[in-house]
């Protein structure tokens, strides 16, 4: 749960990010984050699943497959939600 958590913080961080929003980095992370909840068959409705939507709402079209940030914000949640080193 600590993770989700984690996860969602960080995601809503590259929410905030409006280069993020039509990076192909967010729209693939936000598309691994769905299909690991719905792997792990956790609630829609959960820190993560909310952070989710927030994130699908401020998607544009993709402008680039990845701007070469560091730190990349998506990857970031990715990492934390995986339990992946940072």
């Amino acid at each position: 749960m600590e993770r989700e958590r984690e996860a969602a913080l960080r995601l809503l961080d590259a929410v905030e990010a409006e280069k993020c929003h039509g990076c192909g980095c967010m729209h693939a992370v936000v598309l691994m984050l769905e299909d690991d909840l719905a792997g792990a068959g956790s609630l829609p409705g959960g820190e993560l699943g909310r952070a989710l939507e927030a994130a699908r709402s401020v998607l544009k079209q993709v402008e680039t497959d990845c701007r070469g940030c560091e730190p990349c914000l998506p990857m970031a949640a990715l990492k934390a939600a995986r339990g992946m080193e940072e």
